[in-house]
């Protein structure tokens, strides 16, 4: 996607090990602001996000690396 965007990738690197992912706090701000979700999406999308969040936070925790790159715009 960044070279079809218009870029040239110099560098990259996986900083998977060096990152604090999202996974690890992110449940905890969810439930922390549970109630004003709920009061955002309704109590049945809520019920939904109750059964497809954890899904989605174990599918980023065991498939998602996280990659620094270094590009530079062609002219």
């Amino acid at each position: 996607m960044i070279e079809e965007a218009g870029f040239t990738i110099r560098n990259s690197r996986d900083m998977s090990s060096e990152f604090n992912p999202p996974t690890t706090w992110i449940p905890n701000l969810f439930a922390a602001r549970r109630n004003q979700i709920a009061e955002l999406v309704g109590s049945e999308a809520m019920a939904q996000l109750d059964v497809i969040y954890p899904r989605v936070l174990t599918l980023c925790r065991d498939k998602m690396r996280y990659v620094m790159v270094s590009a530079e715009k062609r002219q």
